[in-house]
């Protein structure tokens, strides 16, 4: 699953909440980087790291619990990368001597 940093939301625990069909994961901030324009967080939720970007008027504090919300258009499934595909040598050959 992916979603660009830029199109999920941070807010600290406990505070309001996005309305609707968003999914949220609750989570800690490990990292929190300002970068004039925009603030870059490293969440650890569910046992995985999230980067998300934020305004630079967000200052969510290094371990801070909080909530990361997204909606699910903003989702994308990724095939598995470390798949293996058998390929018979001499198909390969084949498939490559035919280009």
């Amino acid at each position: 699953m992916a979603v660009r940093p830029e199109h999920i939301e941070i807010v600290e625990a406990g505070t309001t909440e996005r309305e609707g069909e968003y999914n949220k994961l609750e989570g800690v901030v490990k990292e929190a980087v300002f970068l004039g324009d925009r603030m870059d967080y490293r969440v650890v939720t569910r046992g995985k790291e999230m980067k998300v970007q934020a305004s630079a008027l967000s200052r969510i504090e290094r371990n801070a619990k909080v909530t990361v919300c997204f909606s699910p258009e903003h989702v994308s499934i990724l095939a598995d990368v470390q798949t293996k595909i058998d390929v018979d040598e001499s198909e390969l050959e084949e498939v490559l001597a035919r280009e």
